[in-house]
């Protein structure tokens, strides 16, 4: 079983509940907190996690860090059991269903970004890195905007667990409340980074009911949550929540001055890496131009050629297709391609496995419900006027642009609901070392005026 965390310190609670793998077998159960547990973790960090954070230099937090990243790969112990990294892999591939080399893939990307976080910071902010130790430069200060984050973390992928190390790095204690189908990762950086020296008080790993979540963020200074549509329309009106919601990433091509021979290998890049569940993966396609129609016929048959078609249980390292451990999410999605118009059967089960076939679709029309994002190799692609560009483009963590044209460019770099621009790269070419959706510590921090100290 595992164990709540409470700022170093496991315990056990009464309550805890099974996680189950993509066969519907038990890999672990998992301990879950209650409101007074959560408001004990939120009142300690503020207070004693607060003090013991600010008590360490921000080259001491950048030397746990490091290490920290070391141990993650080594043998942790969690509650009563000693986890080496591979079990540590294949508790996650089971859970999430996602292939073995996507999953080593995002590891890799994490652990990378750990290790490089002294240079992610230094290029985020104004200052040097001293800041966070002095406070201020000049007459200006660089000062928190609260004393605890709490983070409600997604279980698409391990990477976004990067975004709470860096706040815990510039001096914010944390809570977390992990995903319930993968709450591994978060608990094994948490008792790495306190293996590695972090402060008493400043972590609380803390699983818990969802319908705590609203509470969770009530009680706290700021919060950060990953997830749907859904929860950007409850949450992005906050001013001290960020809300990293669907990526809405999208391809331009225009075929005025790109064919398919230039851009297929990165659309198929676009749709297919991490499975299609990463906020980066491309799910819509635009072409325009005098030879639209065309160039999107070519695109189309030349990705559907090319699609994985072998379905592997996704502890290969072959496996390419992920299965899903919600089936009932796979049957949900399956039945409203089918309702709106996908004849074929998409839907796949095989030794108690269930998978979705990527699977790309050619419209007639952007307004086609057909274009919307999905948590699998989905892509729907149509042609639209050049003079619209911006106005289908817009509303996107990363555009992919296949052009010459400089106005275009130009007019996309200026619109704010464009996150991201790539020039001639796949929608997924891009690294946590890259801003996201901002600056994360822009959101933490906030300037004051000092004078006469």
């Amino acid at each position: 079983m595992i164990p709540v965390i409470r700022g170093g310190k496991e315990y056990y609670t009464k309550e805890y509940y099974t996680i189950k793998d993509y066969k519907d077998q038990e890999i672990i159960k998992i301990c879950k907190a209650s409101l007074p547990i959560i408001y004990d973790a939120l009142s300690r960090a503020k207070k004693e996690g607060f003090r013991n954070l600010w008590n360490l230099s921000i080259e001491e937090l950048l030397r746990i860090v490091r290490e920290a990243a070391k141990l993650f790969k080594s043998e942790v112990e969690i509650g009563k059991t000693v986890v080496d990294y591979e079990t540590h892999l294949e508790w996650v591939i089971r859970s999430t269903g996602l292939p073995y080399k996507y999953v080593v893939s995002s590891f890799e990307d994490l652990l990378f970004a750990l290790k490089h976080i002294e240079k992610i910071i230094k290029e985020s902010i104004p200052f040097d890195l001293k800041i966070f130790d002095d406070l201020i430069s000049g007459d200006i200060a660089f000062t928190p905007k609260g004393k605890v984050l709490a983070v409600v973390l997604p279980s698409n992928l391990p990477t976004p667990n990067f975004f709470w190390v860096l706040s815990q790095v510039i001096k914010y204690p944390v809570l977390l409340r992990p995903s319930t189908s993968e709450p591994f990762t978060s608990c094994r950086l948490s008792k790495s980074l306190y293996n590695a020296g972090l402060p008493a008080e400043s972590n609380y790993y803390i699983p818990c009911s969802r319908d705590y979540v609203p509470e969770i963020f009530s009680t706290s200074d700021r919060g950060i949550i990953f997830g749907s549509k859904e929860i950007v329309e409850k949450y992005g009106g906050y001013e001290n929540i960020k809300v990293f919601g669907p990526g809405n990433s999208k391809i331009f091509v225009d075929a005025d001055y790109y064919s398919v021979d230039d851009v297929i290998e990165f659309v198929k890049k676009s749709m297919l890496d991490k499975g299609g569940r990463s906020c980066l993966n491309a799910s819509q396609l635009f072409v325009s131009g005098d030879n639209a129609e065309r160039t999107l016929k070519d695109i189309f048959d030349a990705l559907s050629e090319d699609l994985p078609t072998e379905f592997e249980d996704p502890l290969s390292e072959n496996a390419e297709i992920p299965a899903f451990s919600d089936k009932e999410t796979a049957k949900k999605i399956a039945q409203y391609l089918k309702l709106n118009g996908i004849r074929n059967n998409i839907l796949v089960e095989i030794d108690n496995i269930v998978y979705l076939k990527p699977t790309v679709v050619l419209c007639e029309s952007f307004l086609e419900p057909l274009f919307v994002e999905l948590p699998f190799q989905y892509m729907a692609m149509t042609t639209i006027p050049k003079d619209k560009v911006e106005k289908f483009l817009e509303n996107s963590l990363v555009v992919s642009l296949f052009t010459e044209d400089s106005n275009i460019i130009k007019k996309l770099i200026l619109n704010p609901t464009i996150r991201n621009i790539f020039i001639r790269r796949s929608t997924v070419d891009t690294s946590l070392l890259d801003p996201h959706e901002g600056n994360i510590i822009s959101f933490l921090y906030d300037f004051k005026t000092v004078k006469g100290l």
